[in-house]
């Protein structure tokens, strides 16, 4: 967002801004950012079993995730309760 905003290019009039497992601290930014959040501990838990099997094969595995809704992708944000 900092580039971004360096070369007068607004988020989210500009340009739709979504990232992926941003931080807790992704609320703050102005404007708020919109993420996908993914099982990071359990990606990389799955990784490790992957290797330590040692199978040479390539293994397909999907995890849950949600999108969390900020204001950087100009979505209007829903409101928790």
């Amino acid at each position: 967002m900092r580039a971004f905003s360096e070369q007068q290019i607004r988020v989210p009039q500009d340009v739709a801004l979504v990232c992926f497992n941003g931080t807790e601290h992704a609320a703050f930014h102005v404007p708020t950012l919109t993420t996908v959040r993914q099982p990071l501990r359990e990606m990389a838990r799955c990784a490790i079993q992957m290797l330590k099997a040692g199978q040479n094969e390539a293994q397909l595995k999907e995890f849950p995730h949600y999108l969390e809704i900020g204001e950087s992708c100009g979505c209007k944000p829903q409101r928790q309760s």
